[in-house]
């Protein structure tokens, strides 16, 4: 270089680079406080309408962290029953900041009648400075949440629901000022190793695609290392989906089937999971027939409804001959879906998936 390089200001400009080489930085795996879910050290959103059991849906993860119970695809059955499980991990410490729902009579039932151990579990209720107390303001406490961390035995999980109620002065429309907010959250879970789950709900706009239906700044789907979509099961109208919106990580998991059920042995509602060898995927959650050539999805529902006239078939079959016709996996899901047909699973854990259409079921 020939000369004197000048900044704006006309200042010589002074600025070092700071290198490593690649070879110098030791390769790391991923942890996960759920496995394939909900990784440690990252940030993770979960987005959905008001009323699809969200809240449900934290409390019963931080029910089984808490008691150390097993997450729901760690269990050998199709079906996870909320109550009837057995300590298999070392408690983890969650902490909860919730705006939504009251402490007393909301958060402690549902969290009992997951099973938590409420000793393992903190409600962040604000944050005091001297003597006067105030709500947390992730653009000021981020600090506090650290903190808090740093007192725990074996912290696992933060849970802020929703996060557009912590924002304090942060403009929630602005993607600088949102990404000011989670990277301070994100150096909060990298530093304490532990998962810090934010909740937010969509707009009511049409857009299909759910990462741009997320309230507020695109920052928060953007910024987040993982991001989950709850929504309504589109086969199953008593079920809802947790469908994965992005991953910025290896060995993300598929999505996962729920619902809230009330219990005879239980006070209050609790989550019910399936595992499904086909689980709903974004793709699933559009508007039928948007993505498809048009006659593409009456000719998928016409064909399977004649394949499954004669009752069920094992849905790797159906798979198998949907390909062989040409119908894509995408339109053969939407087929399925607009004909109500149904996945089960016999009782013996080697029983196949079969697909039965409504009328069989």
């Amino acid at each position: 270089m020939q000369g004197n390089h000048h900044h704006g200001s006309g200042r010589s400009y002074d600025g070092v680079p700071e290198l490593t080489r690649v070879f110098d930085i030791q390769r790391e795996e991923i942890e996960w406080i759920w496995p394939g879910r909900l990784p440690a050290g990252k940030l993770v959103t979960v987005a959905g309408d008001p009323g699809l059991g969200k809240s449900f849906l934290t409390m019963d993860i931080a029910a089984r962290l808490s008691a150390g119970h097993p997450l729901p695809d760690e269990e050998d059955q199709s079906r996870v029953d909320a109550l009837e499980r057995a300590p298999r991990h070392t408690p983890r410490d969650v902490i909860i900041l919730s705006a939504e729902d009251d402490p007393g009579d909301t958060i402690r039932p549902r969290l009992e009648d997951a099973g938590a151990n409420l000793n393992h579990v903190h409600m962040m209720t604000g944050v005091r400075f001297g003597d006067v107390s105030g709500q947390t303001r992730l653009d000021r406490d981020a600090m506090a949440i650290w903190r808090a961390l740093k007192c725990m035995d074996n912290p696992g999980l933060v849970i802020i629901d929703p996060i557009t109620a912590y924002l304090g002065n942060t403009d929630a429309n602005s993607n600088a000022d949102v990404r000011k907010v989670l990277h301070l959250l994100s150096r909060v879970a990298a530093s304490m190793r532990v998962c810090v789950l934010c909740v937010t709900h969509l707009n009511k706009s049409t857009q299909t695609k759910a990462q741009y239906r997320t309230m507020g700044s695109l920052a928060f789907t953007a910024a987040a290392r993982m991001a989950w979509l709850v929504a309504k099961d589109p086969n199953k109208p008593d079920s809802r989906v947790l469908a994965p919106i992005k991953s910025n990580i290896s060995g993300g998991a598929p999505g996962l089937r729920y619902k809230i059920v009330q219990r005879e042995d239980a006070l209050g509602p609790t989550v019910e999971y399936e595992i499904d060898p086909n689980p709903v995927t974004l793709e699933d959650l559009e508007p039928a027939g948007e993505s498809d050539q048009p006659g593409e999805l009456d000719e998928a529902i016409a064909w399977l409804k004649e394949t499954l006239k004669d009752g069920a078939m094992g849905a790797k079959e159906v798979n198998r001959m949907a390909g062989e016709v040409g119908i894509s996996k995408i339109t053969l899901k939407r087929a399925k879906r607009r004909l109500g047909v149904v996945s089960e699973k016999g009782d013996q854990p080697t029983d196949p998936w079969v697909w039965v259409s409504k009328a069989d079921s």
